[in-house]
């Protein structure tokens, strides 16, 4: 194995240590100066968002423009979309079978930990099969986007047995009903989540949404709902639920960052912990 194989290792191994990736830009600096640029800055980047409990910026990086297809060119022969994340390919958009068949390789060579799996381009979206796969333990957040997905492959992925890791579960076309988040608050692993949006008409934790007021140039003034009377069973039955409240939205890539400084989920005093 080459030091640049050892390094790369070392960094899908442990995604959130930032030394790895820094001893990776040193090592390719005299051969590859723009890539270890690049990666030296996206640390910074990322350095100065935690701190401030920010979102990714959403300009490219001017080095980006020139080299994008030469560094996602191995990631993006299998994914349709890519996100860099301190120097490395970290969010991915790909088919779920290109996912269950091809994930392993791709973890191997990115420190992949936020999946969007998209509708597939041949037959039905295989749920069973993700859920039984061990691809899942690797990921901080998971998207679904397949509007033939419904509570049944919600209930399906809730009773994964590789859900440790993952923060963050969000669908832009599910639909279920507000018995379908009872089903994710029943799982000990999905009830720690930070975030968990699957429909927006049936969600139960806080909103954010017109007042009815309006400043002094006119404009509308915006706040932060209440649980609605479902969240609030949730959690009489569950315990505190960090998803269904607004002080756990959080930039997708510091999830776990976040989570391992013990920065988030903030426990209100007194709140029952599930």
């Amino acid at each position: 194995m080459t030091r640049h194989d050892e390094l790369l290792a070392a960094i899908t191994a442990a995604p959130e240590d930032d030394a790895a990736r820094l001893a990776f830009a040193e090592h390719i600096q005299a051969s590859e100066p723009d890539r270890s640029q690049f990666i030296e800055d996206q640390v910074e980047l990322a350095r100065e968002r935690r701190q401030r409990r920010g979102w990714a910026a959403r300009e490219a990086h001017p080095l980006m423009a020139q080299h994008e297809d030469e560094w996602a060119h191995v990631i993006g022969a299998f994914a349709t979309r890519w996100t860099f994340d301190r120097g490395f390919i970290t969010s991915i958009c790909i088919d779920p079978h290109l996912f269950l068949e091809h994930g392993a390789w791709l973890f191997a060579n990115a420190p992949i930990r936020l999946v969007e799996l998209t509708p597939p381009r041949e037959g039905q979206f295989p749920m069973a099969q993700l859920a039984e796969s061990p691809l899942l333990a690797r990921l901080d957040g998971l998207s679904l986007h397949d509007d033939r997905l419904g509570p049944h492959d919600l209930e399906q992925l809730a009773a994964s047995p590789h859900l440790d890791r993952l923060l963050i579960l969000a669908s832009v076309h599910l639909e279920i009903d507000t018995a379908s988040y009872a089903t994710l608050a029943r799982n000990p692993q999905l009830r720690k989540a930070l975030g968990v949006r699957l429909s927006h008409q049936t969600f139960p934790g806080q909103s954010y949404e017109p007042t009815g007021a309006y400043d002094g140039n006119g404009r509308p003034i915006y706040a932060w709902t209440d649980l609605t009377r479902e969240g609030k069973a949730l959690e009489a039955r569950h315990g505190y639920l960090p998803w269904l409240h607004a002080e756990s939205i959080c930039e997708r890539f510091d999830a776990a960052w976040l989570v391992a400084q013990g920065i988030l989920p903030v426990t209100p005093t007194g709140a029952p912990v599930g």
